[in-house]
């Protein structure tokens, strides 16, 4: 077990995960948690979801915060033990969805091909994963659908290359009402997108992000930081914080989610060569 006597606790946050406007924020957020938690808690800023993978594989990361699918491969490799489900608007889900700018004449799934599409990661649930999943169920194949696929490391980045018209359509997420309607989106905060972005498809809920902790580290220690996060949703300093840096309303002691259809969904996906996006992969256009 990590008793953490020799030094602090790194918290992992892949930073193109977060907005422009908050990434500033997470050195403070991880400050806050610290101070609630009374440990010493320091930040690591990977620069993808596989790279903080990598680092909680690696020892070099205690905490980290892990979209659904990083999520699954940590838990099946058996490193990492959950600490707080991330919960939007009271409740823990949100849906993959495809946008596509306004003016782009693009208004359904059999307009796609040729076009452009901006994905986030490979690691992404609604921003690759669940987009492609879909697509070839209803009789697309994503593997020649494209003219170009890129990944942008960041929901927001992606959301940007629609609005500047880098890209045609791109993968992302949004909370949906009970009726289907679309209430807020990724692209919510991004300048310019307001008015300007169309979700010309919806492709199902996503499971929540988890704050994860290595297996090794003291129980006693989760526990504690475990309580932390949760005060901290409701802490006049904290709450701006887990918002800004995480886009949640607030975290809530882990309960275990419906994985397994997307573990089983992935599974079949990765075994029919689905997940392979060519060229995309690796294509990283810089970070502004």
């Amino acid at each position: 077990m990590v008793a953490r006597g020799r030094g602090p606790l790194v918290f992992g946050i892949a930073v193109p995960a977060v907005s422009r406007t908050a990434a500033p924020q997470a050195q403070k957020f991880v400050d806050e948690l610290g101070r609630h938690a009374k440990l010493d808690i320091v930040l690591a800023s990977p620069r993808s979801y596989d790279a903080l993978t990598a680092m909680v594989d690696q020892h070099k990361v205690d905490i980290a915060w892990l979209p659904p699918i990083p999520f699954i491969g940590l838990e099946r490799a058996k490193l990492t033990v959950p600490l707080v489900s991330h919960h939007r608007g009271g409740a823990a889900g949100f849906h993959a969805v495809l946008i596509a700018h306004r003016d782009a004449g693009i208004m359904t799934l059999a307009q796609l091909k040729g076009k452009r599409v901006a994905w986030v990661d490979p690691l992404s649930a609604s921003g690759y994963v669940l987009p492609r999943i879909q697509l070839a169920a209803r009789g697309l194949d994503p593997r020649i659908l494209f003219k170009n696929e890129r990944f942008y490391l960041s929901h927001e980045a992606s959301v940007r290359a629609v609005v500047d018209r880098q890209a045609d359509v791109a993968g992302t997420y949004a909370r949906l009402d009970h009726d289907g309607s679309i209430l807020r989106g990724s692209w919510s905060q991004v300048e310019r997108a307001e008015g300007v972005i169309t979700v010309i498809a919806t492709f199902g809920a996503v499971p929540p992000d988890v704050t994860a902790a290595r297996l090794d580290v003291d129980p006693a220690l989760r526990d504690r930081v475990s309580r932390a996060l949760i005060a901290m949703s409701f802490d006049e300093i904290g709450a701006p914080l887990v918002r800004d840096v995480f886009g949640v309303d607030e975290f809530r002691p882990w309960e275990p989610a419906d994985y397994e259809a997307l573990r089983v969904a992935m599974a079949d996906a990765a075994a029919r060569g689905l997940l392979d996006a060519g060229d995309a992969t690796g294509q990283f256009p810089t970070q502004h």
